[in-house]
């Protein structure tokens, strides 16, 4: 996972996880894994955010991919994602040689840039019981 996914995962985790205010468990989590694919192909790495459609009702969650695969946490300590609906962004970048990585520069996104966007993804998703694992089956035109 490139570092700018690994501070986009950290930085989402820490909007959901807050600073131990006591607030109670997170209630109808289910289990919420998938595959993401580029033009059929699985997607080596990166990161899945969901963010409820409606903010009043759900929990935002994120998903790290390895070989296509994710599954994901809504906090640290709750795995898998609220009963909803959800608008559905992905990152993957390419990984800069150890060393090289030029810190003033964004890494080269490997996927169009409107999947990182929340509102220009097309990508939704709703998570019920006894759902299958999702699909995000992304083109590169």
């Amino acid at each position: 996972m490139t570092k700018s996914c690994q501070v986009l995962v950290a930085m989402m985790l820490m909007v959901v996880v807050g600073c131990g205010d006591g607030t109670p468990p997170i209630a109808n989590r289910i289990s919420c894994s998938g595959l993401v694919t580029l033009d059929g192909l699985p997607l080596s790495h990166g990161v899945v955010g969901f963010e409820p459609v409606d903010p009043n009702t759900g929990w935002s969650a994120t998903g790290a991919i390895k070989n296509g695969h994710f599954e994901m946490v809504t906090t640290a300590s709750a795995a898998g994602a609220v009963i909803g609906k959800y608008q559905v962004r992905v990152l993957s970048e390419e990984q800069a040689p150890a060393g090289l990585e030029d810190k003033l520069q964004r890494p080269k996104s490997l996927i169009p840039e409107k999947y990182n966007d929340i509102n220009r993804s097309g990508l939704e998703v709703e998570v019920t019981k006894g759902m299958k694992p999702i699909e995000l089956k992304l083109l590169s035109q």
